[in-house]
């Protein structure tokens, strides 16, 4: 049963195109030259944070970025009192990228919904981590957007 298992596992993973995201990372270089933030300076850190941690090695492919962040809270629902429910939160991101011939933009979003709890501390903690979550999941597509673009140059 494990060999039947496993095999198929193997005949999956061969046959589906699967690729890790990363894995030509190493042959990329980017060289970001200058970043400016603006918005929601709790975002901001974040993405500051995870670009610093990516590889930056001297190369022709040099960037400026500009990035807006803005985080926004909404009430979703709300019972019959009038008291919230639930929450709406988005995160809107925009990137613009100059390379010193073109300039690009795109406009990166991530909405979530959570329930409203009664430990304001523990709500406050949740919502912490869904916003650096799905930060992360925005981050992870601005990385895989310049490495298309230094791969186009």
């Amino acid at each position: 049963m494990k060999n039947l298992s496993l095999f198929l596992i193997l005949i999956f993973f061969t046959s589906c195109g699967y690729e890790p995201v990363y894995q030509n990372q190493g042959n990329i270089s980017l060289n970001i030259n200058k970043i400016e933030f603006a918005g929601d300076k709790y975002l901001n850190r974040i993405i500051e944070r995870r670009i610093n941690q990516f590889p930056v090695n001297n190369s022709e492919n040099a960037f400026n970025l500009s990035i807006i962040s803005s985080l926004e809270d909404k009430i979703n629902n709300k019972d019959k009192k009038g008291n919230p429910t639930s929450y709406l939160t988005s995160i809107n991101i925009s990137l613009k990228i100059y390379n010193g011939k073109e300039t690009f933009e795109k406009v990166f979003k991530e909405n979530f919904i959570y329930n409203h709890n009664e430990n304001i501390f523990e709500q406050n903690q949740y919502r912490k981590n869904l916003i650096q979550n799905n930060a992360n999941k925005i981050l992870n597509d601005i990385l895989k957007f310049l490495i298309e673009i230094s791969r186009k140059n």
